[in-house]
């Protein structure tokens, strides 16, 4: 396997296991800091100060990517447009800190009230309206423009955070991966006996083909009808199948090959761990939740508003230490 493709192979496992989120959540990632020489460790050491309420903090090292799953089915084509009908269905941070060799996760409400930006014709920004996180993929062609313009937003709510890559994928993409590594078994904590007249509380149910999508996008006809319940139980498949991939044996090309046509992203390339020795020398610290309040607004939209001094205090401990 080409040393590119390799990367993108272990940049993909990484997706899918986060993918399927909220936490969506459980693989990883990062540069080889044994190796410092690469412009992209270069850029992470020269990060100025930042000031939260006039007080001076440094950023940590973190080697940030959102990953960004969209409720759109097939493979990902361009729209040939500057604009788009996809939106976000699913958004996760993951973290990597190579001081301390640990990674978290930090799911992103696609409801969250926001600054989304608008793109126009020869790419470039023209305003922002604010409105769901959801909407910002529909601003570009679908592809590269339309998942930086996600990361923009979030960049943005996370007071500025720098966030250096960008996976996105097609949902048409979940049942694949969870295919490929056997199926996920899960313990129902709640009553989904509306997807399914199996799947009721206490039952232990193996995901398979369409099922496994069903299970983690089922929304309104489930539980509360809300997309924090929704998120509750992608975490819970995420969990079960990053346990699956840690102890099994499988080819990452074979992979890569099966959801090439799903994937989008801005990878560079760069000095990678191995996945299998990443997960042995890195720590999972946990999945960290954003707060806040849920409505319907005006227009009917469900809304997620962020508590954002909470917020804001979140990211100063994730993210930064005081100069």
């Amino acid at each position: 396997m080409g040393r590119k493709k390799k990367i993108i192979s272990i940049i993909l496992i990484t997706v899918f296991l986060v993918s399927f989120f909220a936490l969506i959540f459980s693989l990883d990632t990062i540069f080889n800091v044994e190796n410092n020489d690469n412009k992209k460790a270069s850029d992470l050491q020269k990060k100025s100060l930042v000031y939260f309420d006039d007080e001076a903090y440094k950023p940590k090292k973190t080697v940030n990517y959102l990953i960004v799953g969209i409720d759109s089915s097939g493979p990902l084509n361009p729209s040939n447009s500057y604009m788009n009908t996809n939106l976000n269905d699913f958004i996760v941070l993951i973290s990597f800190n190579r001081e301390n060799k640990t990674y978290f996760f930090l799911p992103i409400n696609r409801d969250t009230i926001c600054k989304v930006y608008s793109i126009g014709l020869t790419g470039k920004v023209t305003g922002s309206i604010e409105t769901q996180l959801a909407y910002a993929h529909t601003q570009g062609n679908g592809l590269k423009p339309s998942f930086q313009n996600t990361l923009r937003s979030v960049s943005e709510l996370l007071f500025s955070l720098d966030i250096e890559r960008f996976v996105g994928i097609t949902m048409s993409a979940v049942p694949v991966i969870n295919d490929f590594f056997g199926g996920v078994t899960i313990t129902l904590d709640e009553d989904l006996s509306a997807l399914d007249d199996t799947w009721t509380i206490g039952s232990e149910i193996t995901l398979l083909g369409d099922d496994s999508l069903k299970y983690v996008r089922a929304r309104s006809e489930v539980s509360d009808g809300s997309n924090i319940s929704r998120m509750r139980r992608q975490k819970k498949y995420i969990t079960s199948l990053a346990n699956k991939v840690r102890n099994g044996n499988y080819d990452p090309q074979t992979l890569l090959n099966l959801v090439d046509d799903y994937m989008c992203n801005n990878l560079v390339t760069g000095d990678y761990l191995d996945l299998k020795s990443y997960l042995e020398e890195y720590t999972y610290t946990g999945t960290y939740e954003i707060e806040g309040s849920s409505r319907i607004g005006d227009d009917g939209l469900a809304e997620f508003i962020v508590d954002s001094d909470k917020l804001k205090r979140l990211v100063i401990e994730l993210f930064y230490n005081k100069a």
